[in-house]
């Protein structure tokens, strides 16, 4: 043991250690490490060679262990690591911005927008304000409903830069959503509850043409459980419709209207017929 002190106080701790271990006496181990725990055995920091780290005895390992660099340093790494970090991010969003605006008729195509309205722009509609709200597009037929939704969808995906599926808005009308809901009862495959799911989680989903689809108690219900959860969750939702809210409620479901109510902004379109104009 005296030989064991003796190289801990000239500071040769490593040689102290290999001499405890070779005793194998558990005593002398525990001895030299009660030793260690007041004596100095800091060294300096390899990373900037100026301040001082300490290590600590392990008496599983039988060695000294020391921290890989300073406190000062470990900011600095911890820093860089965080910048570094941002500048990928901001590099992913860059890269992630013009690949969606290389591709943005076929991102559209693949949210469901129909091809009609792959082009459609919000600065079509002047002064309507689209904010994080949901929006009830009321209106007669051709004043624009549908081309203004299908507007907002390519604005939020240009805008968009997450890589979570769920974050990119959607589009289908009613009728061709009860169809494919009709259709999982045919099949093995997809079922209603995640049909439901589906439009029921993205962040902005866009219901085209409510009232036009054939009244039935099953695609009220439907029609509800999907626009209740997205209340519940408070997730965006566009609703066009060539009904009054006060018409939805008299000729669907009061608590349809009650919903749109209490979620949207109510937008009314005015005009004539846009598509008969273009004929003339």
């Amino acid at each position: 043991m005296d030989s064991v002190r003796s190289s801990i106080l000239k500071g040769r701790f490593e040689d102290a250690i290999e001499k405890a271990r070779a005793t194998q006496d558990d005593i002398i181990i525990q001895q030299m490490a009660e030793i260690l725990k007041g004596a100095d055995i800091s060294k300096t920091c390899p990373t900037c060679a100026s301040e001082k780290i300490t290590g600590i005895f392990s008496s599983f390992a039988m060695k000294l262990i020391y921290p890989q660099m300073c406190d000062s340093c470990y900011e600095k790494h911890e820093q860089e690591i965080k910048e570094n970090e941002q500048r990928e991010l901001e590099e992913r969003k860059l890269k992630k911005r013009a690949y969606t605006q290389a591709h943005i008729e076929e991102i559209l195509e693949r949210r469901g927008v129909p091809r009609r309205y792959l082009q459609a722009m919000v600065d079509d509609f002047g002064k309507i304000k689209i904010g994080n709200t949901g929006l009830f597009l009321s209106g007669s037929r051709g004043t624009g409903k549908t081309h203004l939704a299908c507007a907002i969808i390519r604005k939020e995906i240009l805008e968009n830069t997450s890589d979570n599926e769920y974050a990119m808005p959607m589009f289908v009308s009613i009728p061709d959503l009860l169809l494919e809901i009709r259709h999982s009862f045919k099949s093995d495959g997809i079922s209603e509850k995640e049909i439901i799911d589906k439009y029921s989680i993205v962040s902005l989903l866009v219901l085209d043409d409510l009232g036009i689809e054939k009244t039935s108690e099953w695609s009220i219900q439907t029609l509800y459980t999907i626009i209740d959860k997205r209340y519940r969750d408070i997730k965006r939702t566009i609703v066009t419709s060539n009904l009054t809210l006060k018409e939805i409620a008299q000729r669907l479901d009061d608590r349809i209207s009650s919903r749109l109510a209490g979620m949207c902004d109510i937008v009314t379109l005015k005009g004539l017929d846009k598509r008969l104009m273009e004929k003339k």
